[in-house]
């Protein structure tokens, strides 16, 4: 079962990413640096761009309850709505992705999400500008590891049986190179 919820999201976010067509030329790299609320942490990133339809992979950190936590993800986006007269990428975006995060060496506690959101571009010059965006995560798992057996042991996620759905958001500096 778990696996086919990968293959699903796999095949839709294929599906979204080859639904739209080429329709203008932008810049191909942008650097990111941004805080996320609460899962997320602090991160920088990469994002690599294809006409309206961006990649971006991104690593972050936090410190929780004196450990650090570090995540790991991979979102596509997607520019929509109208240009920026300080671009020429349009203002809002659509975003989805996975996330991986890790918390500390000593736990070895391990959390995968999903999260979907929707999100503006603010251009303060040409190539430089804040992104904010809201959305939702899908925790898909938790692992950790007991030293004991030497194993990895699926746990139930906690947080699921509150909600399926969490709120997350997040505020980015961006440039573009």
């Amino acid at each position: 079962m778990k696996y086919f919820k990968f293959f699903i999201i796999y095949c839709s976010l294929s599906l979204f990413s080859l639904t739209f067509e080429v329709m203008e030329a932008q810049e191909t790299v942008t650097v990111t640096l941004g805080a996320g609320w609460f899962f997320e942490g602090y991160n920088v990133g990469l994002k690599g761009s294809f006409g309206r339809f961006q990649i971006s992979g991104n690593y972050g950190f936090k410190y929780l309850l004196g450990d650090k936590v570090d995540a790991y993800g991979l979102h596509g986006f997607y520019y929509f709505s109208k240009q920026n007269i300080f671009s020429d990428r349009r203002v809002w975006y659509a975003r989805t992705g996975f996330t991986h995060m890790v918390w500390s060496e000593i736990n070895r506690k391990r959390w995968g999400w999903f999260d979907t959101r929707i999100g503006r571009d603010f251009n303060i010059f040409k190539k430089f500008g804040i992104q904010a965006d809201v959305g939702f995560l899908y925790f898909v798992y938790n692992r950790y590891y007991e030293y004991a057996s030497e194993s990895w042991i699926d746990e139930e996620i906690r947080l699921k049986e509150k909600s399926p759905l969490w709120p997350c958001g997040s505020l980015t500096l961006f440039y573009r190179i």
